[in-house]
């Protein structure tokens, strides 16, 4: 269970805690979905019935918001698919690009003409981040026809501008296309900061953990590694 399965689970025992009716905690069930989906868990023991219950909510949602992202997406069947191809990279695209408080307000708002422009917002955000994406992927497969990949163990590229919110999806298709551990970075503030993606059977971290000296900070993710160095030191 991910982040909105466990603050779902909280809100769920504070109610239980107050005695409140069931309804005032199971009608969040609908936004509870979205991020379980969008989270990639797997769909089993409590998760499946949060996804199952959760999109029977979805498909008559009073979330403005919501409502309005599922008619952008332009599905017309309300499903897993749906949100995870429709709705959320929507969603992500705000974090990904730095304007993460436009998804918050779009599930907050109660007027529709908000909500539309906020979508708008939203789509063009997502456009963005698959341009720079393309932009990125286009630029590491130009740097690694220099290399001779079958010499090489891992993948480590850096970029001047490449966006902070966007290399982790670049590592993650790159790790996918040449079975390579692989580490993105990009330069900001005299510092260069990365995502890393991996492959079964290697511990990017316990990598990055042999390699402490040379890094200023490391850490782990939902989906792999982060990473933070000098410039000089990459």
């Amino acid at each position: 269970m991910q982040d909105a399965g466990v603050v779902f689970k909280v809100i769920q025992a504070i109610s239980i805690k107050l005695n409140l009716d069931a309804k005032e905690y199971l009608k969040y069930l609908d936004i509870v979905c979205v991020g379980t989906i969008s989270d990639i868990v797997p769909l089993v023991d409590e998760n499946r019935v949060i996804a199952k219950l959760g999109l029977k909510l979805i498909s008559q949602t009073k979330n403005i918001g919501l409502k309005m992202l599922l008619i952008e997406s332009g599905y017309k069947k309300i499903d897993s698919s749906t949100i995870s191809f429709g709705v959320a990279p929507r969603i992500n695209a705000c974090g990904r690009m730095g304007y993460q408080e436009e998804a918050l307000k779009l599930f907050l708002t109660n007027d529709i003409e908000e909500a539309k422009k906020i979508t708008a917002e939203l789509n063009k955000y997502n456009v963005q981040r698959q341009a720079k994406e393309k932009d990125i992927f286009e630029q590491a497969l130009k740097e690694l026809e220099k290399e001779d990949l079958n010499n090489l163990n891992s993948i480590v590229l850096c970029g001047e501008n490449w966006h902070h919110g966007v290399i982790g999806i670049v590592a993650s298709k790159l790790t996918e296309k040449f079975f390579k551990p692989t580490i993105l970075l990009c330069y900001e503030d005299g510092m260069a900061k990365g995502s890393g993606r991996s492959i079964p059977g290697f511990d990017l971290h316990e990598a990055l953990a042999e390699s402490s000296k040379y890094l200023e900070k490391y850490g782990r993710t939902r989906n792999g590694s982060r990473v933070s160095t000098k410039k000089r030191n990459v």
